[in-house]
């Protein structure tokens, strides 16, 4: 398949790709930002016109490195976000990656007694984690935020805790150049582009020993849904998908060495759960069972079609059941000691 632009891997530069799948636009506005009013689609789709132009978006594995992008690789602009943010439902209160973190960055402050951590929050939502911290571990003085949703922002500000809506790399180096002994990016990564400055700008920021946590999306969960025709990575929202190996050769190459990968664990049922409504919200007899109005009929509708997938998709749902398909994974980094 070819473009009008040229394709080039933002990991490895190879502009040798395969074509896994195409979102249109009509597409994204359906899928990717379903919580948008009608009202608003209109300002949405112009600004995907500008982000990508009328050719829409596909999603590409790279031949020379495996890795998964979206072509354009452009992110939202800031009026698509703040479009999206104005309608978004509000954000989980505590997540699986934020108490694996949390943990974690307890025992780095027991190891080092008498040293006051300081932590940045790239992307910090509602605050539900930095909160937390702020409570049990580190004081409120040493703890930053970015968020770009005002509402998220604000709040964060309201709890005592400075929260800023700008790119962190606007942040002035004379007073923040190698602060932060951790740094938290929770389902941040897949939402950039201009994937090397990210990371240049995170190194002048990192102190000499910081940790780096890293929260993305199960590469191997996504994957396994495309196979459905159910795409989970709708740009220009989602850009990047990630597997362990694409985390590690990418922190490498900015001097970040691996310490340790989690997959989220989570229950089987909510795995097939999830899996058998994705697949009946696409059938189109789940439009005609929406239109029955007798309770006991609907239901007994429904559940003759979740059996009939349940036949039907034997290999699939036994697959739900592997260790390796929970939402999300968890990576955390340590900064490299590089001689001077």
């Amino acid at each position: 398949m070819a473009f009008s632009h040229k394709v080039i891997c933002p990991i490895c530069g190879s502009d040798q790709y395969e074509h896994l799948y195409t979102i249109s636009i009509a597409y994204a506005l359906m899928h990717g930002t379903d919580v948008l009013p009608e009202s608003a689609k209109q300002e949405m789709e112009a600004e995907m016109l500008k982000i990508w132009g009328p050719e829409g978006s596909v999603f590409i594995r790279c031949i020379c490195c495996d890795f998964n992008f979206a072509s354009p690789f452009k992110a939202g602009t800031q009026e698509f976000y703040a479009l999206l943010y104005s309608n978004m439902v509000a954000y989980p209160e505590w997540k699986w990656e934020y108490q694996v973190a949390y943990e974690m960055i307890s025992n780095i402050i027991d190891r080092t007694p008498g040293k006051e951590a300081r932590l940045l929050d790239l992307g910090a939502g509602n605050g539900s984690f930095v909160i937390k911290v702020a409570s049990d571990l580190i004081r409120k003085d040493n703890i930053l935020c970015t968020e770009y949703s005002q509402d998220g922002a604000e709040y964060i500000q309201s709890q005592g805790i400075k929260c800023i809506s700008d790119d962190f790399r606007n942040l002035p180096l004379d007073k923040y150049h190698n602060a932060f002994d951790i740094i938290c990016l929770f389902q941040v990564l897949e939402h950039l582009d201009n994937l090397d400055d990210f990371l240049k700008g995170i190194n002048q920021l990192a102190a000499k020993d910081a940790h780096l946590f890293v929260a993305v999306p199960n590469y191997f969960y996504r994957r396994f849904y495309d196979g459905f025709k159910i795409y989970l990575d709708v740009p220009p929202i989602h850009l990047s998908r990630w597997k362990q190996s694409d985390l590690v050769r990418f922190f490498d190459k900015h001097d970040w060495s691996m310490v340790s990968h989690h997959i989220q664990p989570m229950a089987y049922f909510l795995k097939l759960r999830k899996f058998l409504f994705y697949l009946f919200n696409r059938m189109s007899v789940s439009m005609w069972a929406g239109k029955v109005r007798n309770r006991i009929l609907n239901q007994i509708l429904k559940g003759m079609v979740f059996v009939f997938l349940c036949i039907i998709y034997v290999p699939s749902i036994i697959r739900l059941g592997s260790s390796n398909m929970g939402i999300s994974q968890l990576i955390i980094f340590k900064r490299k000691h590089i001689e001077s």
